[in-house]
């Protein structure tokens, strides 16, 4: 790793903790290499649109009607995570369907007399 100089190897160091790759050595060494333009840089799957559809067709995975790109990449990295089979389906949330009845509200003689008295006091307005 000395080839690579100080500061490549420690942001190379960094990226690796952050990525959690499981082989830390040969992430190192590529990321060194790419850094110091010794390898070319290769897109990641995830990186562009044109990418994730050439990843899911990969898998014989394509969007569904009205899916966003961002679900259908989660969905491609279910698939990749899940060993090559398409993940289970999501539980269905049962809703429970308890029936209320309608309250029923008592109105007083002296509302009901002032309401009748609003509305004949609009009749001519709305008839005229």
């Amino acid at each position: 790793m000395s080839d690579y100089g100080t500061e490549i190897v420690l942001d190379a160091v960094r990226t690796a903790v952050v990525e959690q790759t499981p082989d830390p050595v040969s992430f190192l060494k590529a990321l060194c290499q790419r850094r110091k333009g010794e390898r070319k840089t290769t897109a990641q799957w995830w990186s562009s649109e044109e990418l994730i559809m050439a990843k899911g067709a990969e898998f014989s995975l394509e969007p569904l009607s009205g899916e966003s790109m961002s679900a259908f990449k989660a969905r491609i990295q279910a698939y990749i995570d899940n060993d090559g089979k398409p993940p289970a389906p999501k539980p269905l949330r049962v809703v429970s369907s308890t029936r209320h009845e309608p309250e029923t509200v008592e109105v007083s003689p002296e509302n009901r007399a002032a309401a009748l008295e609003a509305a004949r006091a609009l009749r001519p307005t709305l008839v005229g």
